[in-house]
């Protein structure tokens, strides 16, 4: 099992309850609650590992949570940069602008 690095102990989310984190467990399976994510990835902004944390959902194909601030359904649309970028441009870029809308595919 791929686990994220050493980088998990200078996360916000540490200590934290991970319930915050997975949202999906409160709405229907294999779908986010927009609104709990949203809470989740605030966390996030200001971490200072937000990239590490990415790179590790984006490389491991993370299927569920949020991880540097993306949801699942932005996660996967960041993959589709994923070629022509590498996995830690896509991350840095998503951590610089805070959104997907930069990505036009």
């Amino acid at each position: 099992m791929n686990r994220p690095g050493r980088w998990v102990d200078d996360a916000r989310c540490a200590g934290r309850d991970p319930d915050q984190f997975y949202p999906f467990k409160r709405g229907p399976a294999g779908h986010d609650d927009e609104t709990e994510c949203a809470k989740a990835a605030r966390v996030c902004f200001a971490c200072p590992v937000r990239v590490d944390c990415l790179e590790h959902a984006l490389a491991t194909d993370e299927r569920y949570g949020v991880w540097g601030g993306a949801s699942v359904p932005q996660r996967q649309k960041m993959r589709k940069f994923i070629g022509p970028l590498d996995v830690r441009e896509v991350a840095e870029l998503y951590a610089r602008h805070g959104n997907t809308h930069w990505m036009v595919r």
